[in-house]
């Protein structure tokens, strides 16, 4: 498992990086709040998460940051549990499939190391990243590219993810992320 700390430098480099974006309609966003949800955790009822503030949020933001957070990762997981359940686990990998912009329900929050081919269908986890606090786009490639730097993402789930939402800021975040000195 990789450590949270190194997840958390990731997440923070990009947030850093998401205000110099073109595609950043709200550069003025400089944080947010990052959960992580190993199944592990979820399984063994632990109520807490790995949660952290990511970047410069404003304190009258906090609680709903981490409460949207919250929920996108409880919405992806009850997803994903009832997609295992019926036998298909691997047709839900992101909470924007479940979108509901007008109900509160915003994408941003991603399926990890739940399709690995080699890991028997019965057997395989739905650890989740979620982030919310910058545009909820910005808030998906955060998430997606923090996947994929820590080997938890496949490209080619990076790529099913990042099609399904059509995200409009993921491709120029990647650009500046892997292109740093």
């Amino acid at each position: 498992m990789v450590e949270f700390d190194e997840l958390c430098r990731t997440v923070g480099e990009l947030v850093s990086l998401s205000t110099e974006l073109d595609s950043n309609p709200k550069r003025e966003k400089k944080g947010g709040i990052f959960r992580y949800m190993p199944e592990n955790r979820i399984l063994t009822g632990s109520s807490n998460p790995y949660i952290e503030t990511i970047g410069e949020v404003q304190t009258d933001k906090l609680n709903l940051y981490g409460a949207i957070s919250g929920e996108k990762a409880a919405r992806l997981y009850s997803d994903w549990l009832r997609a295992f359940k019926e036998g298909d686990p691997l047709k839900v990998f992101s909470s924007w499939q479940t979108r509901d912009f007008d109900n509160s329900k915003y994408g941003g929050a991603i399926l990890i190391n739940h399709s690995n081919a080699s890991v028997p269908a019965n057997q395989r986890s739905c650890d989740i990243l979620s982030f919310s606090g910058l545009v909820e786009p910005l808030d998906e490639a955060v998430m997606v590219i923090t996947g994929l730097e820590h080997d938890l993402l496949s490209s080619t789930q990076a790529g099913q993810i990042i099609r399904f939402s059509a995200n409009s800021t993921y491709k120029e975040l990647y650009g500046k992320f892997y292109s740093r000195s």
